[in-house]
């Protein structure tokens, strides 16, 4: 399972990844976000790359097993928009019909529903009172009793940057004073893609490994950066075949290296690995 985030699209260069790149055979669920709510409808706002019906038709094509979903909401969206949509059983059957004709207009087998974060407002979905907003909606919990079979555990192809207090305390846990700087490509400060991140080790950065997380960082002068490669991908695929578990979701595409130009592993390197740990089938 992947996101496929269209903010990709609108990186310069060798970093700009649209719907028509995406490989349909590395994964069996693919999520494109982000769509808008407006007027308590969703809407494609300025995103019509994730409503062109014949590039899905095509990924469909090459994969006729592949599901596709519709994201709506993220972290640009905040809760407001949510919650008003919700806060009448009116508001609630507005936006629901908006979802069904929008998802058969454009092909899509369903929606994810991307809330950041209800918080108390979820309260409502669990009251009998209110059970007919419940309708048409599935949201994750934190605790449960069913087994790990039901589960989808999220990995990361991004890193999270951080600028060191001192450059020569530069381990875990190491103090820090800021989000390190932008990449050339995510141009946001704290974040770099994964092929942003083997670039940095090719200027020289010093990578270690944590052995209790199993997992691999770098630095270079005051710049530390956490991350997922490769060895760690393969790891976490493992541990999610042996324990049972029901998959794995990845975030995001378009954010590790899709060419093959920058970290020489070859094109999608990480989720190459999770498909065959987890002996996903090519349709």
């Amino acid at each position: 399972m992947c996101y496929y985030n269209n903010v990709a699209q609108d990186r310069p260069g060798l970093g700009r990844f649209s719907v028509g790149d995406i490989d349909p055979c590395l994964r069996s669920h693919l999520i494109c976000a982000f769509v808008e709510i407006q007027n308590n409808r969703i809407t494609q706002g300025r995103n019509s790359d994730l409503t062109n019906d014949q590039i899905l038709h095509t990924l469909k094509d090459r994969n006729n097993e592949l599901i596709t979903l519709l994201a709506v909401g993220g972290s640009n969206t905040g809760t407001a928009l949510f919650s008003y949509m919700v806060s009448t059983p009116e508001f609630h059957k507005i936006f629901i019909n908006s979802v069904i004709v929008f998802l058969r207009q454009y092909g899509f087998d369903g929606l994810n529903l991307d809330w950041q974060y209800p918080g108390k407002c979820m309260k409502p979905f669990s009251k009998n009172p209110c059970k007919p907003r419940s309708q048409g909606l599935h949201h994750g919990v934190l605790g449960g009793s069913w087994g790990c079979s039901g589960e989808v555990v999220g990995l990361a192809t991004y890193a999270q940057t951080f600028s060191l207090t001192d450059p020569s305390n530069n381990g875990i846990g190491a103090p820090t004073s800021s989000p390190g700087p932008e990449g050339p490509y995510t141009q946001e400060s704290g974040i770099l893609t994964y092929y942003e991140g083997c670039t940095l080790l090719k200027n020289g950065a010093t990578q270690a490994w944590d052995d209790p997380q199993e997992v691999p960082y770098a630095y270079q002068g005051n710049e530390w950066v956490g991350y997922d490669n490769v060895k760690c991908f393969l790891i976490k695929a493992q541990w999610l075949q042996q324990n049972n578990f029901g998959g794995a979701m990845i975030w995001a595409l378009g954010m590790y290296d899709f060419t093959g130009s920058f970290c020489n592993q070859g094109k999608f390197p990480l989720t190459s690995i999770v498909k065959e740990a987890l002996k996903i089938s090519s349709a």
